[in-house]
């Protein structure tokens, strides 16, 4: 059956708890709820991925500006600084919605930079390795942004194995610049980046999943909920009676068929707007009077069906009483004009084995009490 979502809630679906514990559950909570809110949620995750791969990628541009500035390369200052130019850019076109040209942008600046790189320094900077991190990329985090990455990632592979090829040949101008902690720095960074995207793709694969999940809770709470009241719907009490028919736990019902007095005449008189106010005035107190195990359902139209769970007949009868008492006692403003309405119940004990005949009986009982004057409780 389902679970803890009636009485004094009934009829409000709520939605499934993320299973996350932690910090990281806190941070995918808050970004998923952003993604929610932005038109197209996917996108939102695209730019989030492609947002952090970028800001990781300039920091050795702008570490590469400030090592050859004091060690007196002005090719490779200059080189890294126009990177860091490239990566504003590139920012620029994430915000813009250019994913996939974002992607190539900065795919190419990294081959580009890393030839630089190559030819002014040579390969024992390990900077080669960088295109290979590209190609990593485009295998986890990009691979649903640029369909065409495999076009890219050959570019990566061959102008990475190309480098040695370049690197053997060429006479670095600024092979004295490098020492044991440029190298470091690089192989560190390539390290600790390689780690951080394949973290991404996990981190961001499941903020995706738990998103598609929370879409599907809505879709589910939007079938199964009425919108003006925000009862179950008749559609998810037919589920409810199925479940009972193929011996769900839940025993010991009895059911209350409620249907609001004269209700064509208050929206005769009053319009089918303030019709709609006693409806929901009607659902206010219903949530309000009964027990988190019980359920209610607009069954139609003006008349709303109580599941009462575990309760015996004398009990349910208190209760629905209680009810009627309440919306008789209740005064409601109807566009300025304080008006009331009754409700008449009828009541009968929910047989697991009939219970099209159950609902049936409690019709009749409900009918049986409108013939004998309304604004009553009439059990079997």
């Amino acid at each position: 059956m389902t679970d803890g979502t009636a009485g004094t809630n009934a009829g409000s679906a709520d939605e499934r708890p993320l299973r996350r514990a932690g910090l990281v559950s806190a941070i995918q909570r808050y970004l998923i709820k952003r993604a929610e809110e932005q038109p197209d949620p996917a996108a939102y995750y695209h730019f989030l991925s492609m947002s952090m791969l970028s800001a990781m990628a300039v920091v050795p541009h702008i570490v590469y500006v400030v090592y050859f500035w004091i060690e007196g390369a002005p090719p490779l200052t200059v080189s890294h600084g126009i990177s860091v130019l490239v990566y504003v850019f590139t920012y620029a076109l994430l915000r813009r919605g250019y994913y996939k040209t974002a992607s190539v942008v900065l795919s190419m600046e990294v081959v580009v930079s890393s030839l630089v790189m190559i030819y002014y320094v040579g390969t024992e900077a390990q900077s080669q390795f960088f295109m290979l991190l590209v190609a990593i990329a485009h295998m986890t985090v990009l691979k649903f942004v640029n369909k065409d990455r495999m076009l890219v990632m050959l570019i990566l592979f061959a102008c990475f194995f190309g480098s040695f090829f370049i690197g053997s040949f060429a006479e670095p101008v600024y092979a004295s610049t490098v020492d044991d902690g440029l190298k470091y720095f690089n192989v560190d960074f390539i390290f600790l980046a390689t780690v951080v995207i394949l973290s991404t793709e996990k981190f961001v694969g499941n903020m995706t999943e738990l998103s598609q999940e929370n879409k599907l809770t809505e879709l589910e709470k939007q079938a199964n909920i009425d919108p003006l009241t925000g009862l179950y719907n008749r559609r998810f009490a037919t589920e409810f009676f199925n479940k009972i028919r193929r011996g769900g736990p839940i025993a010991n019902i009895e059911l209350a068929m409620i249907d609001i007095d004269d209700f064509k005449l208050i929206n005769d008189t009053y319009g089918h707007a303030n019709g709609d106010k006693a409806l929901v005035a009607l659902s206010a107190t219903l949530k309000s009077s009964l027990r988190q195990s019980d359920y209610v359902f607009r069954w139609g139209g003006e008349e709303f069906l109580i599941a009462m769970v575990n309760t015996d007949s004398e009990s349910a009868f208190r209760v629905a009483d209680t009810i009627r008492q309440r919306i008789e006692k209740n005064v409601i403003n109807l566009d300025g004009r304080e008006a009331s309405f009754t409700i008449t119940v009828g009541l009968s004990r929910l047989e697991p084995r009939q219970i099209d005949q159950s609902i049936i009986r409690c019709d009749k009982n409900l009918y049986k009490g409108k013939r004998a004057g309304k604004n009553q409780v009439v059990a079997e």
